[in-house]
């Protein structure tokens, strides 16, 4: 058997295996589409030494990751799961281009399925979602097809930007742990570095045999703004396709609410009022509203503070876009709220004051409380 060591990220709590575990006595310990449990299981487990067959591993349609009814947080997970298996080896991969598509077809199919639990994850997803620089790319993806939705781009279009959004960072891959332990200023070789990261990406995607025009045009364009002020080639306004304009529009924003090692997340509103006040004249103003309206003041998966004092987490938007749909977690005098009681924020009694970080809303926070089955771990 030619084996490979698995590692603590290799194994997502709650999804099924891709492939037979085995010790280092090649004794069969789980099969293929069995569960993990528990995250302390997984570490036990793999600092004993846990090892894949090679010639085991399959193909990703092959692999069942969904077991009983759907999930929105499990599509999720393993598509993150892929991601970060295919985007350091992506030279190596046949038919990386249909790799990267399949990838993009999974987070569509979880958007179609719920796009309130999909947003969610963002928010409420971080640690299970994978490590910060692929669950990023995954971020961004939703958020862009979301809009891009709301603006009637076919089916076909939004495939292309989320696989362009999942890979619009690949020229930073290697570069990215570096920057993320730089302490001080940037030097100009990191900043040009950063300014050509661009056309480094479409390279790497030519290389592996993507011919797309639109894939390698969203991903050299997600940074240019509509000033000119941006790179790798100041272009302007109309100059920039409208979904490289949402990839780097997405960026931002979810760079923003999620959080990193050395890095605290700002609260969702706060993101959308800084985009678009202090960063206006770099966004097309075309692209507010749908912005505003499709991923709201206030998104599912976030927290705010009610009129009645009550804590509530956001599980759909509502009509208006600071009267979202809520469930209460804390009752008026701080106590962890039983079972799900809706408010209807739109009710003067019940009016939203405030976006509240979620640590103050307790560690009660399992989503499929909130969601159902669609967000089952």
């Amino acid at each position: 058997m030619a084996k490979r060591r698995i590692s603590v990220s290799d194994i997502i709590v709650g999804q099924p295996l891709p492939w037979n575990v085995f010790n280092g006595e090649g004794m069969l310990l789980l099969r293929a589409g069995e569960m993990v449990t528990s995250q302390s299981a997984v570490q036990r487990m793999v600092a004993e030494g846990l090892y894949s067959d090679v010639s085991d591993v399959r193909e990703l349609e092959e692999v069942v990751f969904v077991k009983g009814e759907p999930s929105v947080v499990r599509i999720l997970n393993r598509a993150n799961w892929f991601l970060r298996k295919a985007l350091p080896g992506l030279s190596g991969l046949s038919d990386a281009p249909g790799k990267i598509n399949e990838i993009a077809e999974l987070i569509y199919s979880a958007i179609e399925l719920s796009p309130e639990v999909a947003v969610a994850c963002i928010f409420l997803n971080q640690k299970p979602g994978g490590p910060y620089n692929f669950r990023h790319n995954t971020d961004t993806a939703i958020v862009a097809a979301l809009v891009a939705q709301a603006m009637s781009k076919s089916r076909e279009e939004i495939i292309t930007g989320i696989a362009a959004a999942l890979t619009a960072n690949l020229g930073m891959l290697d570069y990215q742990e570096h920057l993320d332990n730089k302490k001080g200023p940037l030097d100009q070789a990191e900043k040009d570095h950063i300014r050509t990261h661009p056309e480094h990406s479409v390279e790497m995607l030519q290389n592996v045999g993507v011919t797309n025009k639109d894939w390698l045009s969203y991903v050299l364009n997600h940074h240019e703004n509509e000033d000119g002020s941006g790179y790798p080639n100041k272009k302007t306004g109309d100059q920039i396709p409208t979904f490289a304009k949402l990839i780097g529009l997405a960026d931002r924003y979810c760079a923003r609410v999620t959080s990193k090692d050395y890095r605290k997340q700002s609260l969702a509103s706060t993101a959308l009022k800084s985009i678009f006040l202090s960063k206006s004249k770099e966004i097309s103003p075309a692209l507010a509203p749908y912005f505003i309206k499709t991923i709201g003041l206030y998104p599912p998966g976030t927290f705010v503070r009610l009129k009645s004092y009550e804590i509530a987490v956001v599980y759909k938007n509502g009509e208006a876009p600071d009267a979202p749909h809520v469930f209460v977690v804390l009752t008026a005098h701080g106590m962890p709220q039983g079972g799900r009681i809706a408010r209807k924020t739109s009710d003067p009694e019940y009016a939203v004051i405030e976006a509240v970080d979620k640590e103050i809303a307790g560690s009660n926070l399992a989503m499929q409380r909130f969601w159902g089955d669609l967000a089952a771990f």
